[in-house]
């Protein structure tokens, strides 16, 4: 028996320095490979944090640790296994008798993939955490014991998957004067929507990038495969026309290919060729109108499809993950029979594939300072310990969700313009670097002239973008005026500043950030521009521990810093500078060949001036 990729291999030595005396356990979430798909490869870790007592020993809490998987989890992966992490080996007996109890996890999604589920008994043998595994099969027999050793499927597991997702909105109505059970959602759903599609003859579907419109589903229709690039769908079937193929969503992990889900509304017979006039058919899975009171799901369900799929077996997984996702909704509506429970994608950086996050909102929600909804905190933070998530750092939030349909709006503003630049000539250096995305201002943007006059405000743009990228928070970018206006109201500034021509400084930006955002800033003072190489160490302190870009203001010039590339023996040192006061096109090449963005040495600053570097503090929250 193999088990491939211990890609976890770090967050299992996190469990273990954070374990006493009572073992830990983690869910291993893969799919499954080889010849027969039978092989399990681990991709990611979700922490176990519902444990209870049994015969005297901490076990999962297996019922409720399985209804909140299968929320989490797409389609398409599995609970490959368990781990057990412990300081001291466990008995046989004690694991044996855990594992067989671990079944009714390690069965989630199980109709799909004949792959065996292992489980793994981690001990710490040494003081580095080195570690070994014991193997044990879901009968809870010990197999053998190997040493770990990472590997990453990251890549592979993207290239042999492709993404079905679907968003869609469902209605439904219940007696207004009772509370809504579980059981009386999946009644009132069971009677339409959940109905129409268990039936292939009641619902049909459109893949919009693949101009395929289905009017039933069946296991063996249109078999196909994504091309070996990844550029489109192929049909096997000879009959099939050739399309033009629309672009699709791509992610980190691959593509989207958009479902659309749609409802029988007329009982007319199908055409010959199978594809029902698309009137036939609502996009919105609605019922009914029932008694007084409306109730609402937003469903967004992706589902991972192994390439060799026929397109009918690919797309009744999927339906049935739409299905498995409505229930879900449907328990929880009685736990929040107030709210209106909402489902996003997500995929926080490091793990290889989406996760599923069902939030409750209603009129209270937002996502900006301290006003929001309690459940909402509480709901994330349980997500971050889950996954084993930085604590201090937004990933989940609604604002983090990945689109269905990013904009591809020509006149955005072009994002992470120091990517792919040549080396900075340092040698032996270490490249400290702003931690996350940010936008380019620059002059002369929105068709505002600021030439001369508007450096800082544009740094101060670009500053205000990483937090908004990063998502703490949601606020629109102030343009000149209203940045005036706030130094104004704070009595920073007299009332003839608004509308004027005036420079700002680091000082202001620091202000602004305050107000504007609840940012806290620190403020490097430079007595002169030959001396900022000599603060190398503190600029590295900042990017590695809060990572946000710098505002960097003296003489009669404004710059952002992204970074620094710092060999702390000789004190050799480059300055990754962002430079607000490019005029021209959003054209990468041209400013990245310009040098408007670009490894700079201290040469660029003027000798004998003073600066004032505005230093955003990271905010310590999720």
């Amino acid at each position: 028996m193999e088990l491939r990729a211990f890609s976890f291999l770090q967050d299992v030595r996190s469990s273990l320095n954070e374990s006493n005396v009572e073992p830990a356990f983690l869910w291993l979430i893969g799919s499954f490979q080889g010849a027969s798909f039978t092989v399990p490869s681990v991709l990611s870790v979700v922490k176990c944090l519902l444990t209870m007592k049994k015969h005297g020993s901490v076990v999962p809490d297996f019922e409720n640790e399985r209804a909140i998987l299968k929320r989490l989890l797409p389609f398409g992966l599995y609970v490959v296994g368990m781990a057990i992490t412990t300081l001291q080996k466990l008995p046989n007996e004690r694991v044996s008798a855990i594992v067989k109890e671990s079944r009714s996890v390690l069965s989630l999604h199980t109709a799909a993939a004949a792959g065996e589920r292992l489980v793994v008994q981690l001990v710490k043998r040494d003081a580095d955490a080195n570690l070994t595994a014991d193997i044990y099969t879901v009968d809870g027999v010990p197999v053998r014991s190997l040493p770990l050793t990472a590997q990453d499927l990251h890549t592979s597991f993207a290239a042999e998957h492709v993404a079905f997702r679907s968003q869609t909105k469902l209605e439904f109505h219940l007696p207004a004067h009772t509370a809504p059970s579980a059981s009386a959602c999946l009644s009132s759903l069971q009677e339409g929507v959940l109905h129409s599609l268990r039936e292939p003859a009641q619902v049909a579907c459109r893949l919009p990038q693949a101009n395929i419109f289905l009017s039933s589903l069946s296991a063996d229709i249109y078999p196909w495969l994504l091309d070996s690039c990844g550029r489109g769908l192929l049909s096997s079937n000879k009959q099939e026309p050739k399309v033009k193929k629309k672009p699709a969503v791509v992610t980190a992990s691959g593509m989207f290919y958009e479902v659309q889900i749609l409802r029988r509304q007329s009982s007319q017979p199908r055409t010959d060729s199978g594809f029902s006039p698309v009137p036939l058919f609502a996009p919105e899975l609605v019922l009914e109108q029932g008694e007084s009171r409306l109730y609402q799901f937003k469903i967004d369900v992706v589902t991972y499809v192994n390439l060799e799929s026929t397109l009918g077996a690919a797309l009744a997984l999927h339906f049935e993950n739409v299905v498995s996702q409505i229930e879900s909704c449907a328990n929880l509506q009685s736990v929040y029979p107030e709210s209106e429970l909402c489902a996003f994608q997500f995929q926080p950086e490091g793990i290889p594939h989406t996760l599923t996050g069902i939030y409750a909102l209603d009129h209270r929600y937002t996502e900006i300072g301290d006003a929001e909804h309690p459940v909402l905190l509480t709901e994330r933070r349980l997500l971050h310990q889950r996954l084993g998530l930085p604590m201090n750092r937004p990933l989940i939030r609604v604002s983090d969700a990945i689109p269905l349909h990013p904009s591809t709006d020509k006149s955005l503003r072009l994002k992470d313009v120091h990517v792919g630049l040549p080396p900075s000539g340092v040698v032996d250096g270490t490249q400290y670097l702003v931690q996350g995305s940010y936008l380019y201002f620059h002059y002369m943007q929105d068709r505002f002239d600021d030439k001369g006059w508007g450096c800082a405000y544009r740094s101060l743009q670009t500053l205000i973008s990483w937090f908004n990228q990063q998502h703490y928070t949601t606020v629109a970018i102030p343009d000149h005026s209203t940045v005036q206006q706030i130094l104004v109201d704070a009595n920073d500034k007299n009332p003839r500043f608004v509308g004027s021509k005036e420079w700002i400084g680091a000082l202001e930006v620091m202000l602004v950030l305050d107000i504007y955002l609840g940012v806290s800033s620190k403020i490097l003072n430079v007595s002169s521009g030959s001396e900022l190489a000599e603060h190398g160490r503190e600029l590295a302190r900042h990017f590695s521990s809060h990572g946000t870009p710098i505002m960097m203001g003296g003489g009669v010039l404004a710059y952002t810093l992204l970074g620094i590339d710092f060999n702390e023996s000789t004190g050799d040192i480059r300055f990754l500078i962002l430079d607000p006061h490019y005029t021209g096109p959003e054209d990468l090449k041209t400013i990245q060949d310009k040098g408007w963005v670009g490894w700079k040495t201290a040469d660029l600053f003027v000798r004998d001036a003073f600066y004032n570097l505005c230093m955003p503090q990271r905010p310590n929250m999720i």
